[in-house]
């Protein structure tokens, strides 16, 4: 009841209801919630699963300049290291990112399917130039 309609180009977009395919695209979440993950992978929230999140952070596979965790992607910046995610369905995108050294995180929720990454790297590092510009 608490979700929020989706949309794409412009038009209403049903939510997803693939129960073969559940973890690509069946994830419901909230700011709150997303934001308290974040805070837990920063180390700013006491968890019993600390070491098992940081350990997630640990480069597994590098591909040219990004660096691949256990579920995360990498990319040094210079405003620190950002290590994201994103997920989208058709009608929704979200975005989460942060930097451990400067214990920085930012989540991004849109209920159109429009790419926020952009918009999450640039909240995290001011010098990742927006290929969209804000209208005033």
């Amino acid at each position: 009841s608490r979700l929020a309609t989706g949309y794409r180009d412009g038009e209403v977009f049903p939510r997803w209801d693939n129960p073969t395919l559940a973890g690509a695209g069946g994830g419901v979440s909230t700011a709150t919630d997303l934001a308290a993950y974040v805070a837990a992978n920063l180390g700013l929230r006491e968890t019993p699963l600390a070491e098992s999140l940081a350990a997630t952070h640990e480069t597994r596979f590098e591909a040219g300049e990004m660096r691949l965790g256990l579920g995360w992607h990498m990319w040094w910046t210079p405003a620190g290291t950002i290590i994201e995610h994103h997920g989208a369905t058709g009608g929704a995108w979200a975005y989460v990112g942060f930097i451990k050294e400067k214990q920085l995180g930012v989540v991004v929720l849109t209920n159109t399917y429009e790419d926020v990454d952009d918009l999450g790297r640039h909240i995290l590092d001011p010098s990742h130039a927006l290929r969209i510009q804000p209208s005033s």
